[in-house]
């Protein structure tokens, strides 16, 4: 699946992805820190494994959705991904489920929504020197460099389980994001 972006819209996302990066970066250290929980917090289980070409060969299910896979009501982890999800390689460890995310968001301001709503098609590297595929697998850019065509990793699905395809890329693009009217 492809979707061909004009450059503006792609100087637009890029902008926004760098306002939401540096948004990020400015999270609040709290003021006392957060009482201990009564439990530890549920740790992964296994680590996922990693082929020789770098995709994955296993995942891991979340302890909070292990009782819904279990009856039936959220399919396994392997059926909700793509078949080439983005996996970040891991830094100091793999980390646990459960905590507190401290953060600026106060939920009124539709760019700080994006900081954790929108997936971007690219994004940039840990080190911020390159641009990195995100939910776009990977790009070609035209000769003259005004036209960039994105493919989508196959098998992108909403939360609720519907297909996302560059259709829904087009929606945003003109009905919400060039849409005055909003």
């Amino acid at each position: 699946m492809k979707i061909k972006l004009s450059l503006a819209m792609i100087y637009f996302c890029t902008i926004m992805a760098a306002i939401a990066i540096l948004a990020a970066c400015a999270a609040p250290v709290p003021a006392e820190p957060a009482p201990a929980a009564a439990a530890e917090p549920a740790t992964a289980r296994e680590a996922t494994t990693m082929s020789a070409d770098g995709l994955c060969e296993s995942y891991n299910e979340a302890p909070e959705l292990a009782e819904r896979v279990a009856t039936g009501d959220l399919p396994a982890v392997a059926e909700r991904l793509p078949v080439h999800p983005v996996v970040d390689p891991v830094f100091e460890g793999i980390g646990q489920y459960g905590g507190t995310l401290y953060d600026l968001y106060d939920g009124v301001r539709l760019a700080e929504f994006r900081q954790y709503g929108y997936e971007g098609l690219v994004r940039w590297s840990v080190d911020g020197n390159e641009v990195i595929p995100n939910i776009a697998e990977r790009w070609e850019v035209s000769e003259d460099g005004t036209t960039y065509t994105f493919f989508l990793r196959e098998g992108l699905r909403w939360s609720d389980g519907e297909p996302f395809t560059a259709d829904d890329i087009l929606f945003w693009w003109n009905e919400v994001e060039t849409n005055t009217a909003i």
